[in-house]
């Protein structure tokens, strides 16, 4: 068996050993799970069972020490039937005596029934129920009487001391038969599997290894170069899909080497053709690198020229270094400018606010006047009225005179009269109070108007003020323009000198531009002529190194594969 039938073998045994644990686990703990449910069963018959027990009539029984009363057979009687009704194969009762031995009290069997006194060896849940709790055997039991789980519970009297207990015996027989007769199968299959996994493994390895060294021996002689031994391999798996694409990568790569073979061939010619080539172009490049030389010397003459045109663009540099200060200088003054030019923006908003702060005191003015002709007119109103009640007044007084002439009846009459001017006076009065009461309304008028003509007499004295310090500032912003004036005038003399310089360096680089111009052209020309050369020349020889490079390693690839 080879590597590969190793590797399957232990793949497929840990395979199977993970599966059987698996189901071993399983089963092992369904069997626990159903011995369980025994022992809790067999321990609710054993506390069932003391449901049917007279603990005083027991204690009567244990007392007397004899079989013959009839209390024990009442126990006993009532202890078979209750066996007969539950699924246990034993009930009994045991006593402990001053050795904590326990003895039979009361057997349940009819048949081959125990003496009462007949001892037995004390157990844990004998222990347990003894103390009051209902128990049961941890593991079966396997004697004469056959493989068993025993269930105990106390028994009680009517003053509820525990004077004996119950046993219930279940027999367990069938559980334990068929868990050894399981762990039987699972040796047997497990040595059974172990076996046809080793057969089954041995022969589909020789079966792998078999085609796999079919490939192997290909693949040697092809990393020899021989491709010319076909791979066949008929396995209907992965095996042969690899087999059949290495066939078809050997037929391809057989077909390729056999055309660069021919390719190689048309290689070297074509190199041969590059090298003679290469040499013409160095012998045109020499040729084309002496024509540079004589323009060179020709260009030494037009840099003299231009040492005289370095001079005066220095001269023309000072005068513009000096403009340069002129104009900082101006720059200056135009910032001072800016600045009363902002100030007296201020003051002309300052301006504004004054001005509106004016035009509300008139209105305010206004307003005011026009409530005080509103009274004027309603003292009209109250004077047109006190000229009536003069008139009905003296017409009154006019009646009271001719009543007062009369005699007798005629008095009432005037006494009439008298309360009407006595009306007409209260009303006189009352109109009185109200002339009062208006005069001193038009009195608070021209208060407020008062303190509104100073309010507006205050504002226009500032803004007489405000006015004074605006032209100030606009008389120092003419003085700085005054100032700028002469340097602007020179400034504009000092451009007409660099204009008449820079028309003589422009002359100066016109000259020697044109002479430069024909020698540059027929330079570029030269240069141009001789980069493509010199590019081409060293692209031809190194396409030459490189086919010569690549023929060599073709024909290396070649020889080392077999052809045919």
């Amino acid at each position: 068996m080879g590597k590969l039938g190793l590797k399957i073998l232990k793949l497929i045994m840990a395979t199977y050993i993970i599966s059987i644990s698996i189901l071993i686990t399983a089963n092992v703990y369904i069997f626990k799970n159903i011995f369980s449910q025994l022992q809790v069963e067999v321990g609710n018959a054993a506390n069932s069972a003391v449901d049917v027990i007279d603990g005083d009539k027991l204690e009567k029984v244990i007392n007397s020490k004899s079989m013959d009363t009839i209390d024990y057979k009442e126990i006993q009687s009532s202890l078979v039937n209750f066996k007969n009704d539950q699924n246990i194969k034993y009930i009994y009762t045991l006593v402990k005596n001053d050795d904590d031995i326990p003895y039979m009290a009361v057997d349940g069997s009819l048949i081959d029934t125990s003496v009462f006194g007949e001892e037995f060896n004390l157990e844990d849940a004998m222990t347990s129920a003894f103390n009051g709790n209902v128990s049961f055997t941890k593991e079966s039991k396997t004697d004469k009487y056959g493989t068993l789980i025993s269930g105990y519970a106390p028994i009680k009297n009517s003053s509820g001391k525990i004077i004996a207990i119950v046993g219930a015996d279940a027999d367990v027989g069938i559980y334990t038969y068929i868990v050894s007769k399981f762990k039987q199968i699972y040796i047997l299959l497990s040595f059974i599997m172990i076996i046809a996994i080793t057969l089954i493994s041995i022969i589909f390895s020789n079966r792998i290894s078999s085609n796999v060294n079919n490939i192997k021996d290909v693949l040697n002689k092809m990393s020899t170069g021989d491709l010319s031994v076909p791979l066949n391999i008929s396995s209907n798996d992965e095996i042969e899909n690899i087999a059949q694409h290495i066939n078809t990568f050997r037929i391809k790569t057989l077909d390729i080497l056999q055309r660069v073979s021919q390719s190689s061939s048309k290689v070297v010619k074509q190199t041969n053709t590059l090298c003679n080539v290469s040499l013409d172009i160095t012998t045109s490049s020499k040729t084309v690198n002496n024509s540079i030389d004589y323009i060179a010397k020709e260009t030494s003459v037009q840099a003299e020229e231009m040492v005289n045109i370095t001079e005066v663009l220095n001269e023309f540099g000072l005068k513009l270094e000096s403009t340069a200060n002129l104009i900082y200088d101006l720059n200056s003054h135009g910032e001072i400018i800016n600045y009363s030019v902002k100030k007296s923006h201020k003051t002309l908003e300052n301006l504004e606010s004054f001005i509106h702060d004016l035009t509300y005191s008139f209105k305010d003015i206004i307003i005011k006047i026009k409530g005080l002709n509103d009274h004027l007119s309603q003292i009209n109103e109250i004077t047109d009225l006190i000229n009536d009640i003069a008139d009905q007044t003296n017409l009154l007084a006019l009646n009271a005179t001719i009543e007062a002439s009369r005699a007798g009846e005629a008095g009432k009459g005037f006494s009439i009269v008298a309360e009407e001017i006595t009306k007409l006076a209260e009303q006189s009065k009352s109109s009185c109070l109200h002339i009062n009461s208006l005069f001193e309304q038009i009195a608070n008028y021209n208060v407020n108007i008062f303190q509104a003509s100073n309010k507006v007499n205050t504002n226009l004295d500032h803004q007489g003020k405000v006015v004074n310090t605006y032209i100030k500032d606009f008389k120092q912003i003419v003085s700085h323009i005054e100032n700028m004036l002469p340097k602007i005038t020179q400034i504009n003399s000092i451009i007409e000198i660099i204009n008449n310089d820079k028309k003589q360096i422009l002359d100066s680089v016109e000259t020697s531009t044109a002479s430069s111009q024909e020698i540059s052209a027929s330079t570029e020309e030269i240069t141009a002529s001789v980069e493509e050369l010199n590019e081409s020349s060293q692209k031809v020889v190194l396409s030459v190194e490189q086919l010569s490079s690549i023929t060599q390693d073709l024909d290396n690839y070649i020889n080392y594969f077999k052809i045919v």
